[in-house]
């Protein structure tokens, strides 16, 4: 990944239009979009590039990183990553079914939530030790979702959690 040494970073999670279909089916046309998507976004105006993304619980994470702020939907500006995608399904025979069962009114990726726009130090170390509640909210679903973590280690974070709410008179 070359650095374009971009000043703004969103963190965007996008879920396919219809939820049935598993992401995990077009992860090779997503690798593939997002090294075209990062090509030829560095002639854009704003330049942005695709730093991280991961498929996890059915959504796509991604970092996106930008030269201008993306003041409205930020989700807007991978238009041409999902055309991207949609382009490499259609030429895979194998494939190309999925674009009928995905799209939805005339939608492939639905944006989850808000785009979070982080700054370039919480970008780099993602362990913040001032998160918002917001993120600690998806640091715990992550953590309950993840099948790799073992019922105990789970039961031990939910025990803290009770604690702390009953502490601060949330939980009873």
């Amino acid at each position: 990944m070359i650095d374009l040494n971009l000043k703004y970073s969103y963190e965007l999670i996008l879920s396919l239009a219809n939820e049935e279909v598993e992401m995990k089916q077009i992860k090779d046309e997503i690798e593939r979009s997002v090294i075209t998507y990062n090509q030829k976004s560095r002639n854009s105006k704003n330049i942005k590039q695709i730093e991280t993304w991961d498929i996890k619980n059915n959504l796509l994470l991604i970092r996106l990183n930008t030269n201008i702020p993306l003041t409205r939907q930020p989700s807007k500006a991978l238009f041409l990553f999902t055309q991207c995608v949609m382009t490499y399904l259609r030429e895979n025979e194998e494939k190309k079914y999925l674009l009928d069962e995905i799209i939805r009114r005339k939608t492939f990726f639905k944006s989850v939530g808000n785009a979070k726009e982080i700054s370039k130090n919480q970008a780099d170390t993602r362990l913040n030790p001032q998160l918002n509640a917001v993120e600690v909210f998806n640091l715990i679903t992550e953590i309950f979702l993840d099948d790799k973590i073992n019922s105990d280690k789970k039961d031990k974070v939910k025990a803290e959690i009770l604690k702390l709410l009953e502490e601060y008179k949330i939980y009873k």
